[in-house]
């Protein structure tokens, strides 16, 4: 008989703690009916409607709570192991270094999946862990010969240098009180690498990271989130300015420092600044020129309206898993100026421009381009939004699916 006729059904249990990729794996999986479990450390079983309630009365840590679940998923389908992630959220506000931190996170990943184990007792063929939280389990399951992988969503040392890098150039700037990563974080993320069948990225970036630290290439996967937004169609936005946006942390990795650059070299030249998101410098010791404001945090159920009140994205990272923003925001009608360093969104010189990272001079002569040229706003917005549904779930699916398909029948045939 054709081996393709003796495969399993597919049957997945994913786990992870946070809400990672906004839930955009176990999403998919359940709408195409193979999502056996769902893992995680905290949920809202109240649902999304509830998260309405929570961002009326403003308080932060409410907010967060209620914003931990997603439709589609049903109740039943989730495991939530809410002593770890309480007692997480309440460790994490006392951490005040990257060594505490990233200590928190080693004794939490070991805890979760080893709390995970008890839950692996349905039919299921392939587990899904994501990084530093994956380790026990992925053991457990090899030991019951089932097949795991686990998520990579960063560039993991490499991304730490350009971290290092970064502060060790710009000290004023550096949050007080950092210190470097544990190497015992570092060695976790190989033990992963080396237990798991499949280590699955997001992007060229990370892929190549990894394999500069040793993962060998045939065994990474690359998977390129999904984003379910709005279909919108192409409105014009003419303003005396034009409106560059930035949603996302606002750190030295993101380009921070060369954003700023950009924005005081366009200073004179009817071109506004708006940056929101988690603040990760020292503002005390910032100058920021006039035509740029820093917002902080935005809730995720405002991104639209400040999306709709732009001209233009930017994303000048230094080092991205993804960045889901760039497509976030080409969805809503932005032509999106991108760096290499991320997922490979931008089409470069049809939906935006890609630009050389800590490249303010590069940056700026972009945002000039759109400035000069109202109508390659246009053209390029049309072309955003078409790009965009190159990403929506159902157009991800079949790349899901094969990584899915791959992960299970490697492991079928080596203990056939």
């Amino acid at each position: 008989m054709d081996s393709r006729h003796r495969r399993e059904p597919l049957r997945l249990i994913i786990a992870h703690l946070g809400a990672r990729q906004h839930y955009q794996l176990s999403r998919g999986a359940e709408r195409n009916g193979v999502l056996a479990r769902l893992i995680t450390d905290f949920w809202n079983p109240f649902g999304w409607g509830s998260t309405g309630i929570a961002t009326a009365l403003r308080w932060p840590l409410l907010m967060r709570m209620a914003s931990r679940c997603t439709k589609g998923i049903p109740l039943r389908k989730v495991i939530a192991l809410y002593h770890i992630g309480l007692c997480g959220a309440l460790i994490r506000r006392r951490c005040h270094d990257n060594e505490s931190l990233y200590r928190h996170f080693l004794t939490e990943g070991q805890d979760f999946a080893r709390q995970c184990i008890r839950w692996l007792d349905i039919n299921h063929n392939v587990f899904i862990g994501f990084a530093s939280g994956a380790l026990e389990s992925l053991r457990f399951e090899r030991s019951q010969g089932r097949a795991g992988a686990v998520v990579q969503f960063d560039a993991a040392r490499m991304h730490a240098r350009i971290v290092s890098e970064e502060e060790s150039r710009f000290p004023e700037l550096a949050p007080l009180g950092r210190t470097g990563i544990p190497e015992s974080y570092f060695a976790r993320l190989e033990e992963e690498w080396d237990e798991a069948r499949c280590v699955i990225v997001a992007s060229e970036w990370t892929r190549r990271a990894l394999i500069e630290q040793g993962v060998p290439s045939c065994k990474i996967e690359m998977l390129p989130l999904a984003y379910s937004g709005p279909q919108l169609a192409f409105e014009h936005r003419r303003s005396s300015k034009l409106r560059v946006l930035w949603l996302g942390n606002v750190t030295l990795s993101k380009g921070i420092v060369p954003t700023i650059e950009a924005a005081r070299l366009l200073e004179k030249e009817g071109v506004s600044f708006t940056i929101g998101g988690p603040i990760g410098i020292r503002m005390s010791t910032l100058s920021l020129p006039t035509n740029m404001k820093i917002i902080g945090p935005v809730p995720r159920n405002m991104a639209s309206s400040f999306y709709a009140s732009h001209d233009l994205f930017i994303l000048p990272t230094l080092s991205d898993g993804f960045a889901i923003t760039q497509i976030e925001a080409m969805a809503h009608g932005l032509p999106v100026v991108a760096t290499p360093c991320c997922g490979a969104v931008v089409e470069d010189g049809v939906s935006g421009f890609i630009i050389p990272a800590r490249d303010s001079q590069a940056l700026a002569e972009a945002i000039r381009k759109f400035r000069d040229d109202p109508n390659l706003i246009e053209r390029f917005s049309i072309a955003a939004i078409t790009r965009s549904k190159d990403f929506s779930p159902e157009a991800i699916w079949p790349q899901e699916h094969g990584v899915y398909r791959r992960i299970a029948d490697c492991h079928e045939s080596a203990h056939s």
